[in-house]
């Protein structure tokens, strides 16, 4: 859908952590980019947020009927829901969202708490 304006997709939220349950959701991020011409210098911005969720939801529609989505384009983070027939798997992604990546980093740049020493009550 993205075409050459896709740059990288980022598994984020619960999954990235490896702390989801079967009943989880998957969270994730598309990151576009612009893109130069190199014959003419001409850059193509990236589409919007908003219209790239509406584009990948176009083409997933095409090609899986099935599918349940829901746009919610009218908040600050636009995000598309992909639901699967029975619910049984979801999706929630977003474009160009670096906060839930900047999360999961700093989680996992944490220290694990030694089994050995009591957790602290913050932590529990």
């Amino acid at each position: 859908a993205l075409g050459t304006h896709f740059d990288r997709f980022v598994l984020v939220g619960s999954t990235a952590l490896r702390i989801d349950t079967p009943d989880s959701d998957l969270d994730a991020v598309a990151y576009t980019r612009s893109i130069v011409d190199e014959a003419t210098g001409v850059v193509s911005a990236a589409p919007s947020p908003r219209d790239t969720l509406r584009e990948i939801a176009g083409k997933l529609a095409e090609q899986d009927k099935s599918l349940q989505l829901q746009l919610v384009d009218c908040t600050r983070v636009p995000v598309l829901t992909v639901l699967t027939v029975q619910g049984e798997l979801s999706l929630d992604l977003t474009v160009d969202e670096p906060l839930g990546e900047y999360h999961v980093y700093w989680f996992q740049s944490l220290r694990p708490l030694s089994h050995a020493e009591p957790a602290p009550l913050h932590h529990v």
